[in-house]
């Protein structure tokens, strides 16, 4: 489900304060309430408030590691992508964060206080790897 972006659809913590996420209307007004009447509160902040310590999306088909409030937002890459071209991030709307280039997949290992993500090459090389404390 796409919860908001650019015109594609597209983007990471940038967006993070318009629609579902955040609330905010493209103009900067309040238009949560108007559009989702009920929810109460915007994903963002429901996911503060209930300790989320990582987020995982896709279809923007990059590596692409945000924090925004304590939250890594995660952007999957495309295991099937060719090159190691970054230049869709910038094209997206991606402006903070880090950019790794080329395809893979993400391997999360979790234990009762940490999880780690590696970004793995199809070679089985790591592009890119992190812990967050539980």
């Amino acid at each position: 489900h796409l919860l908001y972006g650019n015109a594609q659809s597209r983007g990471g913590v940038e967006i993070a304060k318009y629609n579902e996420w955040g609330g905010l209307n493209r103009d900067g007004t309040p238009g949560f309430d108007t559009k989702r009447p009920g929810w109460g509160k915007p994903v963002h902040q429901l996911l503060v408030e209930n300790g989320v310590d990582i987020v995982f999306k896709g279809h923007d088909h990059l590596y692409v590691k945000q924090e925004l409030d304590g939250i890594i937002y995660q952007t999957l890459p495309q295991p099937s992508h060719p090159g190691d071209k970054v230049n869709s991030a910038i094209e997206y709307g991606y402006v903070t964060g880090k950019v790794v280039g080329g395809s893979g997949f993400l391997k999360v290992t979790t234990s009762s206080n940490a999880i780690k993500v590696d970004f793995v090459k199809h070679d089985g090389s790591i592009l890119d790897s992190y812990v967050k404390s539980a």
